[in-house]
């Protein structure tokens, strides 16, 4: 199971993820790590348990 943890406030359209665009990505058969980081370039995605 994959757990996101984030926090701050939304900067408007054209930063960060598009819940569309994920979801497409999602279909396609892509893993979530994979769309994690085409949406936030350069982290670490990891387990934390």
């Amino acid at each position: 199971m994959l757990s996101v943890v984030a926090s701050g406030a939304g900067s408007g359209h054209g930063v960060g993820l598009c819940q569309t665009g994920a979801l497409g990505m999602a279909r396609r058969g892509r893993a979530a790590e994979d769309i994690i980081r085409h949406y936030y370039r350069g982290v670490d995605v990891k387990r934390l348990y």
